[in-house]
């Protein structure tokens, strides 16, 4: 494959260089190619969640509010009992909590990993519970 022309010479006796496309179209269609190729169009689950702006309480709420606190190995504490994370009793504490329209307040021990941490959102999240506030985390005392 050649990137010169072919010169010719018009009338004048200047010389003229005519370039061929077809390396450029093959060069465009590897590009289109290779960026087809590497991209990716999956969507990302998205978590609707706000951050908790203090402790303030109001007395006329109808909704509860639950606190989850999530710990280093991914066992859920809700409202001071614990479960593990493939628990049946702790998927029906959560489908109850969706189903009664709770406000969950989740918090994470101090050596609680990210990953963890929005494993147990997303777990919040697939049973329905989408009224999530995240607070500080606990100290390891709790």
């Amino acid at each position: 494959m050649s990137i010169r022309g072919k010169t010719e010479y018009n009338m004048s006796g200047t010389r003229q260089v005519r370039i061929s496309l077809t390396p450029l179209i093959d060069v465009v269609f590897i590009l289109l190619l290779f960026f087809m190729l590497t991209s990716s169009f999956n969507r990302f689950n998205q978590l609707q969640i706000t951050a908790s702006q203090g402790v303030a309480s109001s007395p006329a709420s109808t909704t509860t509010t639950a606190q989850v606190i999530v710990n280093e190995s991914g066992r859920l504490s809700i409202n001071g009992q614990t479960f593990s994370s493939d628990d049946k009793i702790l998927r029906d504490t959560l489908l109850e909590m969706a189903n009664e329209g709770d406000t969950v307040i989740v918090r994470a021990r101090a050596d609680t990993s990210m990953q963890t941490f929005v494993t147990a959102l997303d777990q919040l999240n697939s049973v329905g519970i989408s009224k999530l506030k995240i607070a500080q985390s606990v100290q390891q005392s709790q």
